[in-house]
């Protein structure tokens, strides 16, 4: 834009055609960004109404600052730069322009962009509000220093952390090991700058072991900057559900085996004992019939050994496995 800065004598003040405005909103600031003056649509806009002593890191989010001090470092009197923020329910692209000698001072004038009604706001996060609570996924976010940032309801409930724990490092909330881990996965999801799946381990409200399908992603946002965003469900139960599925099918594995072996050798003698027991019968001859009866009984003593082994096997007397017992 070009426009340049007036320095009356009470002070550094912005141009005439800016002062009254309402359709640009504007401020200089200093090098260490103190904003020394600034139009009344500005105050409008940053919902501040008095131009008291304030700093441009008061009306920019992080990013907003971050691209504010990136771009005055560029600065020069030939070529002014641009970059665009959202303060309050406004879009803004902003433009700066530095024109001072001795105290470099900082000339920064938006174009709206884009204004969002306040009542579709308020909708807008009453709808994200009720999607994020009622979902039965545990969802937060922690920002780039570790801190908790958003947590719904179901991660509240899980872990029993409260809203005054968001600000929170995640040091601060969890053992050592399982902040680090968290923070390591969350490093990882910022290198791959993508939605990834992984397993973590943490801990409930009760400071039991829990297991989790996890979903994190990055996410940039006005409030905080780039933060990990995160979703996940326990698993836990589903785990341990699928354990026992391994060890019963373990169990009848080894009850297959029993049955095709060991099953079938007594099963085998008592058949052919049956068969000779009926063939001495019609000879009439008993004594023979007695020692046949004698084997039997051995053979019986035998299969019941192995049935009942094959019961133990199978835990049929394991009340665990006996709904309502």
């Amino acid at each position: 834009m070009g426009r340049e800065i007036y320095k009356s004598g009470v002070g550094t003040v912005l141009p005439a055609f800016l002062q009254k405005t309402e359709k640009y909103p504007a401020f200089i600031s200093n090098a260490k960004g103190k904003i020394v003056t600034c139009n009344d649509f500005f105050k409008k806009i940053c919902s501040t109404l008095t131009c008291k002593t304030f700093y441009v890191k008061d009306i920019f989010s992080a990013s907003g600052l971050t691209a504010f001090n990136a771009n005055a470092d560029l600065l020069s009197t030939k070529q002014p730069v641009a970059f665009e923020t959202n303060i309050n329910n406004h879009t803004i692209s902003w433009e700066l322009s530095a024109f001072e000698e001795g105290e470099r001072l900082v000339l920064c004038v938006g174009s709206i962009l884009f204004t969002k009604p306040d009542a579709n706001i308020n909708l807008e996060k009453n709808h994200f509000s009720a999607f994020m609570n009622n979902s039965p996924a545990l969802m937060w976010a922690t920002d780039m220093a570790g801190r908790i940032v958003i947590m719904n309801k179901k991660y509240q409930e899980q872990t029993g952390f409260s809203e005054d724990d968001l600000g929170k490092l995640l040091w601060d909330v969890f053992p050592r090991e399982l902040a680090e881990q968290f923070k390591r996965n969350d490093e990882v999801v910022i290198k791959q700058n993508g939605l990834m799946e992984m397993e973590e381990v943490s801990l409930d409200k009760f400071g039991r072991k829990r297991e989790y399908i996890v979903y994190k992603f990055p996410l940039q946002t006005a409030d905080y900057g780039l933060v990990v965003a995160g979703c996940s469900v326990d698993i836990t139960e589903h785990k341990n559900a699928n354990k026992k599925l391994v060890h019963q099918n373990n169990r009848f594995r080894q009850i297959a085996r029993l049955q095709s072996h060991a099953v079938r050798r007594p099963l085998a003698n008592i058949l052919g004992l049956i068969d000779l027991i009926e063939y001495y019968a019609s000879k009439n001859n008993f004594s023979e019939i007695t020692s046949m009866i004698a084997l039997l009984k051995d053979s019986s003593n035998d299969l019941d050994k192995i049935i009942r082994k094959i019961v133990n096997k199978a835990g049929i007397f394991n009340t665990e496995l006996q709904p309502g017992l």
